[in-house]
């Protein structure tokens, strides 16, 4: 009777595992043994959400839902401050890992996800010639020559020019996987060697600053709202208006209807990236940028955001109507004030001066 029970219960545990939509086994060397972990997955830079937990049994945790996984950057929460980070495609949504916390990356294995084999590859090598260079930086510092340190800057240069190469190479041998997408979006812009000139017969000083900043987000696929759940868009966004817009109101607004254009391939990443925006204005730090906020509810919100319902809107509608005639630069509009006669005066009008009791 208990083989019939046990043999049961093995049945029911395969079907589960079977209609399961999502099931990401992990077996992590060094997880703490009955402790409740958590599937999560990144949104924006610095946080994450929680998508499913199980408990580590003899080493091994098993998420399964009924629900399939979203493709973005994925996280392994053992505790607040120890997670380890794969891709899911979207595509893959059953296989296993197997790995040390002592060194997840260079002891990770996937079985079952040909995208992590891609990403986690180039991790393995980018961790290598990581290593490499550092012992040549230590060996540098104790040299004293400067032909020797030269060698070793020489040797950094080469190490750094490998591991470009790399990734380039497997960005090209992997085209349209999610993988080579996430290593394409870690890629900055490449600048041209030499400066055109200007009119006079100068170099043009500003044309490296315009390039870069015109080529900034070549790399990022805007109508793959898989990048939501990683922290690509997110920090490349920021970043962005942090060091590349001039922070007068209409440099940001132009560079915020660039971005949303960019974005409207998609209509959550477009959602996103006003959120983002709106959310960095709405109270701006730096006096004059107060119209930033009224042409973004003007002419996103007010138009295109159908998300919101009709309180929201009736909300958005209302703040710009008592904040675009307060901007800065404008008028101030008339105050009107009534004395205890119930009489109306305007600011504009009193003349009589302020008399000392």
């Amino acid at each position: 009777m208990k083989r019939i029970l046990l043999s049961l219960s093995l049945l029911l545990s395969i079907a589960a595992s079977t209609n399961a939509q999502h099931s990401i086994k992990a077996k992590i060397k060094g997880a703490p043994n009955d402790k409740t972990c958590y599937l999560a997955h990144f949104f924006g830079y610095n946080q994450y959400i929680k998508v499913d937990s199980a408990k580590v049994q003899d080493g091994v945790l098993n998420f399964t839902g009924d629900e399939k996984l979203k493709g973005g950057v994925y996280l392994i929460v053992l505790s607040p401050s120890k997670y380890y980070d794969f891709a899911v495609s979207g595509d893959e949504q059953s296989f296993e890992i197997e790995a040390d916390t002592a060194d997840f990356v260079g002891t990770a294995k996937f079985t079952g996800s040909k995208e992590n084999q891609i990403l986690f590859g180039y991790r393995k090598f980018l961790k290598q010639k990581g290593e490499e260079a550092e012992a040549l930086n230590k060996m540098s510092s104790l040299q004293n020559d400067p032909v020797s340190k030269e060698m070793s800057r020489k040797k950094i240069e080469g190490i750094q020019k490998e591991v470009d190469d790399y990734q380039k190479k497997v960005i090209a041998e992997n085209p349209g996987s999610f993988a080579s997408k996430v290593l394409l979006a870690n890629i900055d812009p490449e600048m041209p060697k030499e400066l055109p000139k200007k009119a006079d017969g100068r170099p043009d000083s500003t044309y490296l600053f315009n390039y870069y900043k015109n080529n900034y987000f070549k790399n990022i696929d805007f109508s793959d709202d898989r990048f939501l759940r990683t922290p690509f868009i997110h920090s490349k966004i920021e970043r962005y208006f942090r060091d590349l817009v001039y922070q007068v109101q209409d440099s940001v607004i132009r560079d915020a209807d660039r971005i949303l254009k960019l974005s409207k391939k998609n209509p959550e990443v477009y959602r996103y990236a006003l959120w983002f925006i709106t959310n960095k204005y709405e109270n701006p730090e730096i006096v004059g940028l107060d119209g930033v906020f009224i042409h973004l509810a003007e002419n996103y919100y007010l138009k295109d955001a159908t998300w919101l319902d009709s309180t929201q809107r009736a909300k958005f509608q209302e703040r710009v109507t008592i904040l675009k005639p307060l901007q800065t630069n404008f008028v101030f509009p008339s105050l009107v004030v009534s004395d205890t006669l119930g009489r109306e005066h305007t600011a504009v009008i009193v003349k009589n001066r302020l008399r000392n009791w």
